[in-house]
């Protein structure tokens, strides 16, 4: 009996972690090419770099890009700009996904340190 009434917490546990990330995914995609209005002079840079590697593919994914750090980034925020078009929500929409997945480890964090619950 005790079995399945893990289960079924489990379960529970799994559907509300699911739709905490929908949620989370909906609210930061929402507006994500409007808000905020301007592009931030970080922004403009990394776009300068992307550009650059989809024209040229220079820098090479382990070369420094304007920061100086690797370019590695540069080329997941690239990928993520060809599937969702060629403009901020495009940039904007790598860090909206990578932020929701960033997620599930920090609740698998949290589950091991405090509760499920919490």
């Amino acid at each position: 009996m005790g079995e399945k009434l893990k289960g079924i917490r489990l379960r529970r546990e799994t559907i509300a972690l699911g739709l905490l990330l929908l949620l989370a995914f909906g609210l930061r995609v929402a507006w994500l090419g409007t808000i905020p209005g301007n592009i931030t002079a970080d922004e403009a840079d990394n776009l300068t770099t992307i550009f650059k590697i989809q024209v040229t593919g220079d820098p090479g994914l382990f070369d420094l890009d304007w920061k100086p750090q690797p370019a590695m980034s540069m080329y997941v925020f690239s990928a993520f700009m060809w599937v969702f078009g060629d403009n901020i929500f495009g940039m904007r929409m790598a860090s909206a996904v990578l932020s929701t997945l960033a997620l599930l480890p920090f609740y698998a964090l949290a589950r091991r340190v405090v509760r499920p619950v919490a």
